[in-house]
């Protein structure tokens, strides 16, 4: 994790929950994922236990990564080439 940049939006799970609805915690967390356009890391006991972003966020990361697979493919491709020219 890069720790130069903004501090990450966390929330704490907690196994208290008495009066909430679960609807209206998802909607809550979900509009929060919107509006941050950054992952939320979720804590449970003080501890990392998940990552959430909208589904904006995850598609455009996953392209990303397709990208530098690509990118990194193509570049290996160029490597061996000059490698065998040798």
């Amino acid at each position: 994790m890069d720790t130069t940049g903004p501090v990450p939006l966390m929330l704490c799970l907690s196994n208290n929950t008495k009066g909430l609805s679960p609807c209206v915690l998802t909607g809550e967390i979900s509009q929060m994922c919107k509006e941050s356009n950054e992952p939320i890391y979720i804590t449970k006991n003080g501890y990392g236990d998940m990552v959430i972003m909208s589904m904006e966020l995850y598609e455009e990361k996953m392209f990303m990564l397709d990208v530098h697979n690509k990118l990194n493919a193509a570049e290996e491709q160029i490597a061996k080439s000059k490698e065998q020219n040798h």
